[in-house]
């Protein structure tokens, strides 16, 4: 049979078997949905029957590296798999509707990403343009359009996974379905197809409304209890010669290879120089009043191709750091380099869990967690798989913290830069919301990451406030140790977006935030931070690369 009949009268789910060429489990050697490394796939997507909103759609996950799960099309510019497929159908029916459940990559919102043409019994047919943004969005940090609703989504950060679409179907019998990417670059992956006699309704669309600008000056509370300090390194992407670490390192794709090598010869050459300088020099902060050093992610390269060589690499790491900070606990969170690689999210976690109980003395049996510091908090979030749960109760419990420091690699507040959507909770936009308004009431202060840029952003509502210092030290070379400022008005937030990405979707976004933005600051620099935490304050202290001088303060609370 071509078909696979529903129990619901009149939808039929579609059978992709003839057409279907990829699986969404992969191995180092064969590919599967669109990476090849098994951290970033729709990998745990159930095998059989899912419903999104009315729409009911016939998955199969073979979880089998090689099978024939779903139709995976590109463009001409990755020349290695088919831009068009052709599917017979045989229904001998009219139908209202065909629903996707699909996602895209590579290709820009607003931009064609191909067409699927629907052939008829009377030899009529019907062209029906897909196009980015409206109709589908990237699989990875995409956004919903009118036509496109997130559906399933793979893991708790809800930042990849599929979009539910409908299109209106002549009332003809369809002898033929045609998918086709039309875009040289872009993607485009076909879960499943579902075909119904009545219209069926979308799953509603998420919305987060923008914040509301406080009305009222913040409260100055009245703090006690010790002061101390701590030392902060945003993203590190520790590496040596590709020959240590990436001999096991497989990437077929020849763009993401160059890409990837590239950064391979940028580490090694960052590492034998710039790297050890930058940690001798916050060594020279340590007093005795530092309590510990915090690194914000993305602490080792990845791409190992390896578990066993991914594990070696985050021990030679944590060990040079330990070396560097002598006496004082090191403590990191995950970067999504972190758990790049074969196996190495698996690794990271085998290694990262026992070194930091060791660190802080008590267990920690996750990558979410939290421990005290005197009266403060300070709460660590995977940015690849956050816990909501952990977050509540921390904040929760810890309700009377005098300070509540959030660390996390991406950030909270999402960045102007060209991936504006991978931020925490990015692409979840309930838990999105709630999480906001759940910093807000806590008056948090978030460390992050990520964007490989010195950054300072706050937002204040009626609700609280959230401020944010995103940190670099990625110290490629001389001049990235004195901040070139790029922008310091909240006016400027969002100018990338319209401006350099034209990326209406990222202005969107950025849009919700920006009523409530009362500090902005972007500069392109690396080095590191000292917090000097006081009863009467957070002072955050930039050193660029080496420099014995500060380059820049921030008065954080």
């Amino acid at each position: 049979m071509d078909m696979l009949t529903f129990l619901a009268a009149g939808i039929l789910a579609v059978n992709l078997g003839p057409v279907a060429n990829r699986s969404y489990t992969d191995t180092p050697q064969t590919r599967g949905w669109i990476e090849n490394e098994n951290h970033l796939s729709l990998g745990r997507i159930p095998d059989g029957r899912q419903q999104y909103g009315d729409i009911p759609f016939r998955v199969t996950n073979s979880r089998t590296a090689g099978g024939k799960d779903f139709l995976y099309l590109a463009g001409k510019h990755w020349n290695r798999m088919p831009a068009a497929a052709a599917l017979p159908l045989h229904t001998g029916k009219a139908y209202a509707q065909l629903h996707l459940l699909h996602a895209a990559g590579w290709v820009a919102p607003g931009q064609p990403l191909g067409e699927l043409i629907v052939s008829y019994a009377d030899g009529t047919q019907q062209e029906i343009p897909i196009q980015a943004g409206r109709d589908v969005a990237d699989w990875y940090n995409g956004r919903e359009g009118d036509n496109a609703r997130f559906a399933y989504a793979e893991g708790a950060n809800k930042n990849l996974g599929n979009y539910v679409s409908s299109f209106a179907l002549a009332a003809k019998p369809p002898v033929q379905l045609q998918f086709r990417v039309t875009d040289e670059k872009g993607m485009w992956m076909i879960s499943a197809v579902t075909l119904s006699e009545k219209p069926l309704a979308l799953p509603p669309r998420s919305h987060v409304p923008a914040l509301t600008p406080r009305q009222t000056p913040l409260p100055v509370a009245k703090r006690e209890g010790p002061s101390y300090q701590v030392l902060v390194l945003g993203d590190t992407h520790f590496d040596a010669d590709p020959a240590v670490y990436h001999r096991d390192y497989h990437e077929p794709d020849s763009r993401l290879n160059h890409i990837q090598r590239a950064e391979f010869a940028r580490n090694a050459e960052m590492w034998s120089g710039y790297g050890p300088r930058l940690l001798r020099a916050v060594g020279r902060q340590v007093t005795a009043d530092t309590a510990f050093v915090l690194q914000l992610g993305d602490l080792v390269q990845g791409d190992c191709g390896n578990p066993q060589v991914h594990s070696r690499m985050l021990l030679d790491a944590l060990q040079l750091c330990q070396k560097a900070f002598p006496g004082l606990p090191f403590l990191t969170t995950a970067g999504n380099h972190d758990i790049r690689g074969t196996g190495a999210a698996a690794a990271y976690r085998d290694t990262l869990l026992p070194y930091l109980s060791r660190e802080l003395k008590q267990p920690v049996r996750s990558l979410n967690f939290c421990f005290s510091h005197g009266p403060d908090l300070f709460l660590f979030i995977d940015f690849n798989d956050p816990d909501p749960e952990v977050i509540r109760r921390a904040l929760a419990e810890h309700g009377g913290a005098r300070y509540k420091f959030v660390v996390t690699h991406g950030p909270v507040i999402p960045s102007d830069n060209h991936a504006a959507a991978w931020f925490l909770f990015g692409g979840a936009d309930r838990t999105r919301a709630e999480m906001r308004e759940l910093f807000l009431k806590n008056d948090v202060i978030v460390l992050a990451g990520h964007t490989h840029t010195l950054e300072l952003a706050e937002c204040a509502t009626d609700a609280g406030r959230i401020t944010q210092l995103i940190a670099n030290s990625v110290w490629m070379n001389e001049p990235l140790a004195k901040p070139a400022v790029q922008f310091e008005h909240p006016a400027d937030y969002g100018r990338r977006q319209r401006e350099e990405y034209q990326n209406l979707e990222g202005a969107r976004l950025l849009d919700e935030y920006r009523p409530a933005l009362t500090r902005y600051f972007l500069a392109e620099g690396a080095g590191y931070v000292r917090l000097d935490i006081t009863p009467d304050g957070v002072t955050a202290v930039f050193f660029g690369g080496d420099r014995p001088a500060p380059a820049l303060t921030f008065r954080l609370r």
